[in-house]
């Protein structure tokens, strides 16, 4: 930092692939959520310094009941539920103490950059769908009554740095998109997209994932139809990115 003036800390980083469930593993992964915030809150204590927090709906069990909004109680359990709860009880105290301390939660999200890794080694819903649709030109849905919020992450990006310049924004905020998906509308909007593409709904019920969530104040977040158009542009890029990769055009 050195002698730089620091007016806004942002705490993004995080792993979310879970550790193996032994008291050391989880220990140490919940030591290195919580290090980091503490570094952050610091940072922007000493520079008097906005701070926000870009956290997550996992604070949320996986459950279908409830609305999700800014109001409804976190109840998820987990190591990462847990650490980024934990940081957002930081970042709550750190603002009744004074500091200009901003949570802003994330749902699921989609974009054309899409790839696992070593912190986040799952695709999303929809990337497992276009994979699925490019390599086999089939698509199978395990919950097709399950719903779910997606939003476009550079539309969420562009939330958070709204938020940043404008000091009357919501100190909790869900940037989400409006509208929601089911699994199975997700699942005929991909392969509408990618056609010909067979779409397969199980006939085994499988447990639904928590409440879509949704926002008390949607000012700074595009309307779902937009959403849906970037959603259909996202479609077509993870395709072709992965077209791509598997004739050796692109580093897998």
């Amino acid at each position: 930092i050195g002698e730089r003036a620091v007016r806004h800390v942002v705490h993004a980083a995080a792993v979310t692939a879970e550790p193996a469930r032994e008291p050391r593993a989880v220990a140490a992964y919940l030591g290195d959520h919580l290090a980091s915030v503490d570094a952050c809150l610091r940072i922007a204590a000493e520079h008097a310094a906005s701070a926000t927090l870009i956290s997550s709906a996992a604070v949320f069990a996986a459950d279908p009941g409830g609305v999700l909004d800014e109001q409804a109680e976190p109840h998820g359990t987990g190591p990462y539920a847990t650490a980024k709860r934990a940081a957002e009880l930081a970042w709550m105290e750190m603002g009744r103490a004074g500091l200009d301390a901003r949570v802003v939660r994330f749902g699921n999200l989609f974009g054309p950059d899409e790839v696992s890794s070593g912190t986040r080694p799952s695709l999303s819903l929809l990337g497992r769908y276009v994979h699925e649709a490019t390599t086999r030109r089939r698509i199978e849905v395990l919950a097709p009554a399950a719903e779910r919020d997606w939003t476009y992450l550079p539309d969420a990006a562009r939330c958070v740095v709204t938020d940043l310049a404008d000091g009357d924004a919501p100190r909790l905020r869900h940037a989400v998109a409006g509208g929601a998906l089911r699994d199975e509308e997700l699942a005929r909007r991909t392969a509408g997209v990618l056609a010909p593409v067979r779409v397969e709904a199980t006939s085994t019920p499988a447990p639904l994932p928590r409440t879509p969530l949704v926002t008390l104040h949607p000012k700074a977040m595009p309307d779902a139809v937009s959403a849906l158009e970037a959603m259909d542009a996202t479609i077509r890029a993870l395709a072709a990115a992965l077209s791509a990769s598997s004739m050796g055009l692109t580093d897998s």
